[in-house]
Formats: C-alpha cells, structure tokens, sequence
C-alpha cells in the first residue's frame, strides 16, 4: 500500500546501508589478501579501497534506482541513470584527466553517492513513516534473501568460466572469452528496461487480481523481442568476423568462434533477462533463484568435464560451449516457469517460433551470398541491415 511505501524504503535503506558496511570492512580488513582473490596478485592491494568506493556508489545507485523504479517514476530514473552513468564520467574525465587511476575511480564512486542520495531525498515519498520501518526489516529480509540466489547465480554464470580459464589458458584467450561474455550482457540489457519498467505494472496486476489482463500483452511482447534477438543472432554469426574487425581490429579475430559460440545463448539470455522480473513481480517463490541455481550446477559440472576430458588448449572454447548450454537450460527453465502462471496456447508458440526462424534462415541464407559485398563498405553493411529489418 501507498502508506507503507516510506517504511519499507527505511527498512530496504537499513538492511543496504548495513550489508554495505559489512562488505567494506571485509574488503579493507587485509587489502593485500582482497587483492590477491579480486585481482589475482597482492601488489594490487592499492586498488582496493577505489574498489571500495565504487561499490558504494554503485549500490547507492541501484538501491535509489530501485525505489523510484517501484514507485513509477520513470522520468526520475532515466534522470538518474543519464546523469550517474553518462554525463558524470564524461565530465569527471574532463575535468580530472591528470588524475590517477584510483583517484578517477574514488572519484566516480564518491559521485554516484552524491547523485543517488539527492535523487532519494528529492523524489522518493515523504520519510515521515519512517518510525516504524523495524517492522518491515523480517519482510525484506525474507522476501530478499531466498532472491539473492538468483543474482549471485547469475554473476557466477558470467564470471566463473574467466575465472578458472585464467588456470590454463593464456590470459589474450581468457579475454576473448571475457569480451564475448561483455558483449552479450550489453546486447541482452537492450530488452532489460522493458523487464525493470514491467515489474510495477505488473506488481500493480497482481495485487488487484487482474493478471489475465496481461497475458495476452506479455505474449507480444515477448514474441517482438524474441524475434528481434533471433534476428541479430542469426545476423551475428554470418558477420563475426567483420564485426570484429571493425569494432576491435583485425588482431581479435581469434576471438572470433568463442564469441559465436556464445552468441547463441543470446535468445535465451534475451528471455530471461525480460521474464525474471515478471516472475519476480507474480510469484511469492523464488523462481528465478531455483532455475539460475540449477543452470549454474549444470555450467560448473559441465566445466569440471572439460577439465578433466579436453586438452587446455581448447579450454577457453569449450568453456564457451558450456556457458551457451547452461544459458539456454536457463531460457528453457525460465520459460516453464512463466508458462506455469500465464496461460499460453503452446501450438501457438510453437508456430511463432517455427515462423520466426524460417525468416531468418531466409536473412542467413541471404546474408551469406552477399557478405563479401556487404563487408566491403561500412555504409552498404547498415544499408543491407536496415533493409533486412524493414
């Protein structure tokens, strides 16, 4: 309800400001052992304290983000995010470019502070009820904590397969997998604000009783963006090699198979960066947490055979393989999830995407006959994209 809006922020701000507390401690009780787990050596040790900062400011960030995305001020969200991740690195960049590293960054994190806490004060309701915020800490916490699975699963879907590739591989290979991983993370997170902008509305649904009012515009909606990731993965892996080129230079084409590789989890990472926070918004469980958990145990054993079965030459390549089959296990797993609320005519479905990727096998089929033309000019390659998506 609209009165209890100004206790649950005062519990969320306790329950953010005390786990932050505790992370800075743990990061500067011993730096050079924080070092030597975050950065790999301890000789880095002086990096941890604008670490530090940064965190602070980043969960600053995301803790207002959060409040003025619940409470449907998306104008004051888009402020924030255009000033804290766009405007301000830009300026501070300018103005402070004989700065060391670790001061742009202590710099950066200290700002990110000062934006989100003047955002908070000035567009999040009255703190007037705020007195009897205690009450709504138990709530938080066990609504949160059963959730929390599921970010710190989906970190270590992305980050584990760097992490133990840098055993035994050369760190150029470690990076073409890293830079793969980026990559797909940027790309998925255009379909991101529809998920965070729906989670609201939908919470709104729910509580009212009308979420059948929904299905039939969360079906589009999806579908659209299906369709849009199917085409640009299709897209992708007919124009790698040129789109490395242009973007990194000629010297990362070896990177190209791992990034190919990887851009096939693209439809799947595309849905479930969309569904997680419907499924958030209508269900009391913790589904995204129960299927990130289930697909990260099927990376780290399908890792652990790779090891064991492969030579470590092809680690890095493999390791790719493995992340492409635990983020379609994901896909699939987030799609039941949402099938076992919404009601969907799974004929449909299947003639949707039938459809869809008999279109774009038509695009591929395409793309390949005219790709050494198309490649041969910057402005011929946009041109015949645009006119395939037209």
């Amino acid at each position: 309800e609209e009165r209890e809006r100004p206790g649950l922020i005062a519990a969320g701000l306790a329950i953010t400001a005390t786990t932050t507390a505790i992370l800075v401690l743990a990061l500067n009780v011993d730096e050079k052992f924080s070092a030597r787990w975050i950065f790999g050596v301890d000789s880095y040790e002086h990096l941890v304290l604008p670490l530090t900062v940064l965190l602070v400011g980043l969960i600053s960030h995301t803790f207002v983000y959060a409040c003025l995305r619940g409470s449907l001020q998306i104008k004051a969200v888009n402020a924030m995010q255009l000033l804290n991740l766009g405007i301000f690195p830009l300026l501070l960049l300018l103005a402070a470019h004989k700065a060391t590293f670790s001061t742009l960054i202590i710099l950066l994190g200290a700002g990110h502070v000062v934006t989100a806490t003047i955002f908070l004060i000035a567009a999040v309701p009255s703190f007037g009820g705020m007195k009897g915020y205690r009450r709504f800490v138990g709530t938080l916490l066990r609504f949160g904590a059963s959730r929390l699975i599921a970010t710190l699963a989906a970190a270590a879907l992305f980050s584990l397969g760097p992490i133990v590739a840098s055993h035994y591989v050369s760190i150029v290979e470690v990076g073409y997998l890293s830079l793969s991983l980026a990559l797909l993370i940027g790309v998925a997170s255009v379909a991101s604000p529809l998920g965070s902008v729906l989670l609201p509305h939908v919470s709104g649904l729910v509580s009212r009783g009308e979420v059948v009012r929904f299905e039939r515009v969360l079906y589009v909606m999806i579908g659209a963006v299906l369709q849009a990731l199917l085409f640009f993965t299709g897209q992708f892996m007919v124009f790698v090699d040129y789109v490395l080129t242009i973007w990194m230079g000629p010297t990362f084409l070896p990177a190209a198979p791992i990034m190919a590789v990887t851009f096939s989890a693209l439809i799947a990472y595309g849905f479930f960066v969309i569904a997680r926070n419907i499924l958030d918004a209508v269900s009391t469980k913790a589904l995204n947490s129960t299927n990130s958990a289930i697909s990260l145990g099927v990376l780290v054993l399908a890792m652990a055979v790779i090891i064991i079965l492969w030579p470590p030459g092809d680690i890095a390549l493999m390791f790719a393989v493995a992340f492409a089959v635990a983020i379609n296990l994901l896909g699939v797993l987030t799609y039941l999830s949402i099938r076992k609320i919404f009601i969907f005519n799974t004929h449909e479905d299947l003639r949707h995407l039938l459809w869809g990727l008999a279109l774009n096998v038509c695009a591929v089929g395409l793309s390949l006959l005219v790709e050494k033309y198309v490649t041969s000019s910057l402005v011929l390659f946009v041109i015949f994209q645009g006119t395939l998506l037209a």
